[in-house]
């Protein structure tokens, strides 16, 4: 088996390691765990691929634009969810400002 292929199954697999990270929202690692990997990849195509192992090349970089995508919808979904948390934060904080004025001029 070709070291290209063999590499690019070591980036699908820590790929793959990025969900934990975006579980425990761990995003100063995991971006840096992205910019190693794209230097990673960088490097693996600056140099020309052989056609005989072009088709399982092209496999195993589609299966990490998958994870990437899937990874970048999960990630936006939280980045919603936390906007959502934080504006019910504030609402109530303003539901509670509203109160204890109406409290104080009684």
């Amino acid at each position: 088996m070709s070291s290209i292929v063999e590499q690019l199954k070591t980036i699908a697999e820590a790929t793959r390691q990025f969900q934990q990270l975006i579980d425990d929202e761990q995003w100063d690692v995991l971006n840096q765990k992205a910019e190693d990997r794209q230097k990673q990849l960088q490097t693996i195509f600056e140099s020309e691929i052989d056609a005989t192992i072009a088709n399982e090349v092209r496999e195993h970089v589609q299966a990490i634009l998958d994870l990437d995508k899937a990874y970048a919808e999960q990630v936006k979904a939280n980045k919603e969810k936390s906007m959502n948390n934080i504006v019910d934060i504030r609402s109530r904080f303003s539901a509670a400002k509203k109160y204890k004025a109406i409290h104080d001029d009684i």
